[in-house]
């Protein structure tokens, strides 16, 4: 797919993000690095706190009758390594699907 799907399939996943856990933008203790939305709805915010540079995880997904739900089973606070991420989104897109986009 092209660009264009990709930033679309961030921005709803954007959305999704923001409406379970109201993650502000640039002002809060969370800096958004990046948000992915997997083939089954499920959306993925990767961040970092300011304070500690800790890497955050957060999931959430839209249910069809339009709520948003948490999935805090799901995500996780403060992975050390960058191998430790990527072992981690391979279990996400086992269970929930390959990215959109």
């Amino acid at each position: 797919m092209g660009s264009t799907a990709k930033m679309r399939a961030a921005l709803r996943a954007k959305r999704i993000i923001a409406a379970a856990y109201s993650v502000p933008g640039r002002r809060g203790n969370l800096c958004p690095l990046r948000y992915e939305l997997l083939a089954s709805g499920v959306a993925v915010l990767v961040a970092r706190r300011r304070s500690d540079d800790v890497v955050v995880i957060r999931v959430a997904v839209r249910l069809p009758d339009g709520r948003v739900k948490q999935l805090r089973g799901e995500s996780r606070v403060g992975i050390k390594s960058p191998r430790e991420v990527i072992a981690y989104f391979e279990t996400l897109y086992a269970k929930y699907g390959a990215p959109r986009g």
